[in-house]
């Protein structure tokens, strides 16, 4: 344990510049809102309304997903 210390130190002192930065806080608000007027703005009675609709844009299938090598790395 005693030889990874300094990586976890560095690592340590990395996660707590990036809380300490100066706008970490606003940012961090910032999504919660945005994702709060984004479940706000669905229509839970009407579940096929229109505005319930999110068309994302297609993915060419040439094109895989940068999810999969991550899922297949943290399954194995």
């Amino acid at each position: 344990m005693s030889v990874r210390l300094p990586v976890l130190n560095s690592l340590r002192r990395l996660c707590h510049y990036i809380l300490n930065l100066r706008y970490f806080e606003m940012c961090i608000l910032m999504v919660i809102a945005m994702s709060s007027i984004a479940l706000a703005a669905e229509d839970p009675v009407q579940p096929n309304a229109p505005r319930n609709n999110v068309s994302l844009p297609q993915q060419a299938p040439s094109q895989p997903s940068s999810s999969v090598p991550f899922s297949c790395l943290v399954k194995s």
